[in-house]
């Protein structure tokens, strides 16, 4: 799954998040996957595109280098399946990169508190 900045799990846990009192994650990964294999599925909440504000995975694309957005949307459908994919500002960026530090940005219209399932 992922893995939260300055833990270094032993073993599988969950830690609770509170919408309202934390607004944003930052993570790293040890390994290199896509990311809809790497378990951030778990933690994102999909949004057709252009409906608002959703969550958004933030990164550099290199230390120093321009930033990169990434957002979890459904595709729109009757265009694409309505199933889900990650759509990056940076063609080619879809994927976790090993210990590539990452953002995590949750929606504003985010409340109460979810399970975040680190391993």
């Amino acid at each position: 799954i992922i893995r939260g900045i300055g833990i270094v799990p032993t073993n599988r846990f969950s830690v609770g998040l509170n919408y309202s009192t934390v607004p944003w994650l930052g993570y790293s990964a040890p390994w290199s996957r896509s990311m809809m294999g790497s378990g951030l599925t778990n933690v994102l909440a999909p949004a057709l595109p252009n409906s608002g504000p959703v969550d958004v995975l933030l990164r550099q694309e290199r230390p120093g280098g321009a930033g990169v957005t990434i957002e979890y949307c459904i595709d729109a459908i009757g265009y694409y399946d309505g199933g889900t994919n990650f759509y990056p500002s940076t063609p080619g960026y879809d994927k976790v990169e090993a210990d590539m530090g990452f953002k995590i940005k949750f929606a504003p219209q985010r409340s109460g508190t979810a399970s975040w399932q680190v391993e």
